[in-house]
């Protein structure tokens, strides 16, 4: 004759939240060739279609590495896509 086991409680375990550390808020930044960038500036980026388009400079911060990103919003648009901004690190930075 078999016994049969009674069934085994399933046990969850909670992961434990990351801790983020919060981005600092920069004034400016400098890019790889030593040029100054603020907030309102306006830069030339890659836009997701392939070419290059302008954009402005929304915010300026320090990830918890300590390097430097702007976030953009753009100026110019494709009619066939639908692009909110991006961000890109400040060594990348290119006046437009």
């Amino acid at each position: 004759m078999t016994t049969s086991e009674p069934p085994k409680k399933l046990v969850i375990k909670k992961i434990p939240p990351i801790e983020r550390k919060p981005q600092i808020a920069l004034k400016s930044v400098t890019n790889s060739e030593g040029e100054v960038f603020q907030c309102q500036d306006q830069i030339r980026v890659k836009a997701p279609w392939g070419s290059r388009a302008t954009a402005e400079i929304t915010v300026l911060y320090q990830d918890h590495s300590g390097n430097p990103w702007a976030q953009y919003k753009p100026n110019e648009s494709d009619p066939k896509w639908d692009w909110e901004g991006g961000c890109i690190r400040a060594e990348r930075l290119r006046k437009a």
